[in-house]
């Protein structure tokens, strides 16, 4: 029993916090609208704003904190409800994310920064761009799409990436499967589910309408990241 305890607090005294980078960073909470982010500081430079992706916390831009800090001021910060972040009673959003660290950013004394975001995280990054286009010199959008921006639809409705469906709602159907039973069309055909095009079983690909682009003209074609030039 005794060696027991021993392991477990041996697990709990050593947990790091949610961004550990080692000598020359620091943690620290800062007090923002809705509640507090989480702030690891480092480096010396310019300043570059690091936006973790889902599941993820600051933690996961330690091998690139470290690499930049001889050059740059490195501000990596915890996402609203994620990491060491306190969660918000509401507006959990990617425009109110993107509000409260811009404050959080503030509050730091910075105001000028090279914004990056990592998949969830260049959504928050692109709407921190788009509300303050004059204080982001430049901005690096990584490993996942744009809703509302270019074919980023070609990428929620494939088949593969079938886990964006959770908790949601899916493109074909609202309702819930019966066992294995499968419901037929006028014409004798099985209804389509989830994931799979109209004229068959087989998974949905790239020439179902569904997979339109928009024109050329329409502003959802403009491309990630260009009110940041």
């Amino acid at each position: 029993m005794r060696k027991t305890c021993f392991v477990f607090s041996c697990l709990f005294t050593g947990a790091v916090s949610a961004a550990n980078y080692g000598p020359g960073f620091k943690q620290t909470m800062v007090p923002v609208e809705g509640g507090t982010l989480s702030a690891t500081v480092g480096g010396k430079g310019p300043t570059v704003l690091l936006l973790h992706g889902y599941a993820e916390t600051a933690q996961m831009w330690k091998p690139l904190a470290v690499a930049l800090a001889p050059r740059f001021t490195v501000v990596a910060i915890d996402l609203p409800g994620i990491g060491d972040s306190s969660i918000p009673a509401s507006g959990i959003d990617m425009t109110t994310s993107a509000k409260r660290i811009h404050e959080a950013f503030h509050k730091l004394g910075y105001e000028r920064a090279r914004v990056v975001g990592h998949d969830i995280g260049l959504m928050v990054a692109y709407a921190y761009a788009a509300l303050y286009p004059a204080e982001v010199e430049s901005l690096t959008l990584m490993d996942a799409f744009l809703p509302g921006i270019g074919a980023w639809r070609d990428v929620y409705d494939a088949p593969n990436p079938w886990h964006f469906r959770f908790y949601g709602h899916t493109p074909e159907t609202t309702s819930r499967p019966t066992g294995r039973t499968r419901s037929a069309r006028p014409n004798g055909r099985p209804t389509p589910g989830p994931m799979q095009d109209p004229d068959g079983w087989r998974p949905a690909s790239r020439t179902s309408p569904r997979f339109s682009r928009p024109p050329a003209s329409s502003p959802s074609s403009e491309r990630p990241g260009c009110r940041c030039r």
